[in-house]
């Protein structure tokens, strides 16, 4: 049992695989310390940010308080597409461990976790080392290349607490009664998807007693914060590459500004009847 470790990566994505490593290096450190550096060259179609992969490792370890997570800019990974294009700089490699272990003030007693495949565990390599080496189980079964490379094709390795960064959300519009929500429910069904529900009509039954004679243009405003929080809520807890919501802000408020109008003509016309 060391008294810290270290484990350095980019996690993008966090992927179960990084997990079970993660849990691996935990079970042999007293503390073990997750350094995050940013992605050189990130997925274009994602913006992930350094601050969205520590939360997603702040969250998956928030019951584990001998796993830290620590963010850099200052020390970047090289790019590669497999271990076999690596080339290891050792005086550069001890520099940088050096940085870490003096930034993060730790114990001398301090491990480098990687895992058994990497370019770190050759023996060449790890014996000229500033730190010791120690390996973590390989899981064979999780292609962090892949991963990294086309996420939404391997979305249940993705760890649950990235998928909401990973999902799109699609929404479904048109004119009240087209259809929208029953389209919802079946994409929802082929996709495997979360979906968010038209949050105006929702409003309706719970605050206005199930029926729209009631609303008016003031409760645009808690509509839009409802319908932005079941977006949110279902994004979160995304079950698959694509999340579904039915209508959309302009559509709700453009909904609400014709039951406004509607209402005031309504009233026009039965002054104009007593009158």
């Amino acid at each position: 049992m060391y008294e810290s470790g270290l484990m350095i990566g980019h996690f993008e994505p966090l992927h179960l695989g990084q997990m079970r490593s993660i849990l691996a290096a935990a079970g042999q450190a007293k503390t073990l310390h997750i350094i995050i550096m940013a992605h050189p060259a990130p997925h274009p179609d994602f913006d992930i940010t350094l601050q969205d992969k520590a939360r997603w490792l702040q969250m998956a370890c928030a019951d584990l308080p001998f796993i830290q997570i620590h963010t850099t800019h200052e020390i970047e990974l090289p790019l590669h597409d497999s271990f076999v294009d690596v080339t290891i700089d050792i005086p550069a490699s001890n520099a940088k461990l050096q940085r870490l272990t003096t930034a993060l003030d730790l114990p001398a007693d301090t491990a480098l976790f990687v895992a058994e495949n990497h370019p770190l565990a050759q023996s060449d390599v790890y014996e000229r080392l500033s730190i010791p080496v120690v390996t973590t189980p390989l899981q064979p079964e999780f292609d962090s290349y892949a991963i990294a490379r086309n996420p939404v094709a391997h979305w249940s390795a993705i760890h649950p607490q990235a998928r909401g960064d990973y999902t799109k959300t699609v929404a479904i519009v048109g004119g009240e009664s087209s259809g929208k929500t029953t389209l919802v429910h079946k994409l929802a069904n082929y996709y495997g998807a979360s979906f968010a529900l038209e949050m105006g009509r929702l409003y309706v039954g719970t605050d206005l007693g199930g029926s729209e004679v009631g609303l008016q243009y003031n409760d645009y405003g808690p509509i839009a914060l409802q319908h932005a929080q079941a977006i949110r809520d279902a994004a979160a807890n995304a079950t698959a590459s694509v999340t579904i919501v039915d209508t959309d802000f302009v559509t709700t408020q453009a909904f609400v500004k014709n039951m406004k109008v509607a209402a005031i003509l309504l009233w026009r016309l039965v002054s104009m009847s007593f009158a």
